[in-house]
């Protein structure tokens, strides 16, 4: 790894087995002069071993590297003059406030790659918001797409343009793409690493009859640092019930993720960043602000329940919700709620899960539902500017938990169909329930919430 200028701290660089036999100027020029002929027989050595096609108008799908499709916008520039692709990150890139253009950023990476680019830069300098979920979706797949090329042997070059934004910038630097590709050169100071409570990215693989696998060990770690941000930002902490709760709903989570993974392999992360409110106790006006993700590629929500492999009543019940839906002329594109939006909602519904013989029946579509309702009672704050949000994603549908709608029980399971009767027979809120532009081949759990001393002083008097 070689570190980028050093007269410029903002940009970064890193080079794998590519050497130039001219200086940088000499290089530029010889670009200027031949970029045509250059790209166009890029292009057809390219063709020549179908990395390159001509998709169908109005269509811009592609596969990544597990062979599952991104769809969205392609967004990215040529630099002819050292002959790289740039992807400039938008202002607020974040799957909770900018959805569409983030997914976009996804699918451009998927789709450089799957044209065959090995020199991109990657422009952050306008970012002035980075949610953590958006962040390590773009590094994950930047490192498995640097990891191909290594096992290949391919020249590449990753460069970019640090955030000029000052906690961004700090953000990316310590849980960003700097640090995930642990790039020369990017240091961050001992103040700054202990700014952030870290969970640091943690990969897990499915292991069959190993004691001590990624998957039992991902949840207690998870519960563990849970109790470490209530005791550093309110010190409150879990007993042990609320520890055995937390691991049970997480370890669900997990087991969910390896199931409809195609690769069976998951990913978390996570942070906590003390905010200060001015005036009073400074203990008690000290507020945790708590970032998580978790995610994994393969198959979507609503693709799992459409499978055969789904029990026979909870097809039929589908089906029934399904059809009532369409004879209500509720799926409209232009409403941005599709079928697939309707499965996804009724996966989250207490007892349902493509393991249980029955909706409401077996232990199994719990976890994500009580995990989320945990988050939004603890994680509130007194702050009325400060309120917990949840964003679900997976495939083309996007799911947003806020305290608008809460899970509330409707005969004997617990129901939240985001809308004011609380009835999944009736089109859920656009706001919270709604298709994307985009496709995300997988699953992505964001949440963000708050640890706030004085609403947890409230929660224990009731």
């Amino acid at each position: 790894m070689v570190a980028g200028d050093s007269s410029n701290p903002q940009d970064y660089e890193e080079l794998g087995k590519l050497q130039r036999s001219e200086s940088d100027k000499q290089r530029r020029k010889f670009l200027r002069k031949h970029r045509r002929t250059l790209t166009q027989r890029r292009k057809q050595r390219a063709r020549k071993r179908g990395l390159i096609f001509n998709p169908p108008p109005g269509t811009t799908k592609l596969q990544n590297a597990h062979g599952w499709q991104f769809r969205g916008k392609v967004r990215y520039s040529y630099r002819g003059a050292d002959d790289r692709y740039v992807i400039r990150i938008p202002r607020v890139f974040s799957l909770t406030k900018n959805p569409e253009e983030t997914m976009d950023i996804f699918h451009t990476i998927a789709f450089l790659k799957q044209m065959g680019a090995h020199r991109i830069h990657f422009d952050h300098s306008k970012c002035e918001y980075m949610g953590l979920a958006a962040s390590v979706v773009q590094d994950v797949m930047v490192l498995e797409m640097r990891e191909e090329w290594r096992q290949r042997g391919v020249r590449y070059s990753l460069t970019g343009t640090m955030p000029t934004n000052r906690e961004v910038n700090q953000q990316f630097r310590v849980m960003g793409m700097t640090k995930h590709l642990k790039i020369s050169g990017v240091k961050t100071e001992a103040e700054e690493e202990a700014a952030f409570t870290q969970f640091e990215l943690f990969r897990g693989k499915k292991s069959l009859g190993i004691k001590g696998s990624d998957q039992e060990k991902a949840p207690s770690d998870f519960t563990n640092y849970i109790d470490r941000c209530l005791r550093e930002g309110a010190g409150y902490s879990l007993n042990e019930n609320g520890k055995r709760e937390i691991v049970r709903w997480a370890g669900e989570i997990i087991t969910n993720a390896e199931e409809h993974s195609g690769t069976h392999e998951w990913y978390v992360i996570g942070f906590m960043k003390m905010l200060d409110r001015p005036g009073g106790d400074e203990k008690s006006q000290r507020i945790g602000e708590c970032h998580m993700a978790i995610f994994n590629f393969g198959r979507s929500i609503a693709e799992s329940l459409k499978s055969d492999q789904v029990p026979e009543q909870t097809r039929n019940e589908l089906k029934e919700i399904a059809d009532l839906h369409r004879r209500k002329f509720l799926f409209r594109t232009l409403d941005k709620y599709s079928e697939d939006d309707l499965f996804t909602l009724y996966a989250l519904q207490e007892g349902v899960s493509s393991k249980n013989a029955a909706p409401g029946e077996g232990d199994r579509g719990n976890g994500t539902v009580k995990l989320i309702t945990a988050f939004q009672t603890l994680g509130d704050s007194k702050d009325s500017s400060l309120s917990p949000v949840m964003t679900l994603i997976s495939g083309s549908t996007r799911i947003l938990f806020t305290k608008e709608y809460q899970m509330a029980p409707r005969g004997d399971r617990m129901i939240i169909a985001f809308n004011n009767a609380n009835d999944l027979q009736q089109r859920p809120c656009a706001k919270h329930v709604h298709s994307l532009r985009g496709r995300f081949p997988g699953t992505i759990l964001s949440f963000n919430f708050y640890i706030d001393r004085e609403h947890l002083n409230v929660l224990t008097q009731k």
